[in-house]
């Protein structure tokens, strides 16, 4: 049954690119071995928002990391993905709204936001509105995870993020990079405990 859903999962993805890549971002769910990647940065305990679920490729992964479905709230714009997400993962709460409106009046609220969304095909304006909802929903020693097919966007996640590490993953389609970002630099986290 869960191979058939899989199989569904990849089709339906692959015929929403094709109806609209600039939304979409990718021809392939994002692979296990990044979605695991990405999840083993987060952190032990608090709320995790996941934005741009798709149809549940890093939701399956950030579920095997912290075990705790009711920890994490997911959100999906495109309701076909949303439908295919809903039969995959029953028991985690799933949004079918915009990101940014989610976002919009949660100030402090999680300790992860972990993005599957498509920020070099997005609009500037889109992409800085989506980056500050982050930054700002994001409790102060938050962190926000993000996989990205270049680095084209690297300067602009500094000018949200003061503490950047980068990790390359070959083995995706294409492959990919995932941005670890925090809202604390190290010296202001030595600064904090002081």
């Amino acid at each position: 049954m869960m191979a058939l859903i899989m199989a569904s999962a990849f089709q339906t993805f692959f015929q929403r690119y094709l109806a609209d890549p600039s939304k979409i971002g990718a021809i392939a769910p994002t692979s296990l071995h990044t979605a695991r990647l990405m999840a083993s940065f987060l952190p032990s305990d608090g709320p995790i928002l996941e934005i741009g679920a798709g149809t549940g490729a890093i939701t399956r992964a950030i579920v095997e990391q912290i075990h705790e479905p009711s920890r994490l709230t997911s959100v999906e714009v495109d309701p076909e993905l949303a439908r295919i997400f809903r039969a995959s993962f029953p028991n985690v709460s799933l949004i079918e709204n915009d990101a940014e409106k989610i976002m919009h009046n949660t100030h402090g609220a999680y300790s992860a936001i972990v993005s599957g969304l498509p920020f070099t095909s997005l609009p500037p304006e889109k992409t800085r509105a989506l980056l500050n909802d982050v930054r700002e929903s994001l409790k102060p020693d938050g962190i926000f995870i993000a996989f990205q097919y270049t680095l084209l966007k690297q300067k602009l996640f500094q000018s949200y993020f003061p503490k950047i590490d980068i990790h390359f993953s070959p083995f995706n389609l294409p492959p990919a990079f995932v941005f670890v970002c925090r809202k604390k630099s190290a010296l202001m986290e030595e600064i904090t405990r002081q």
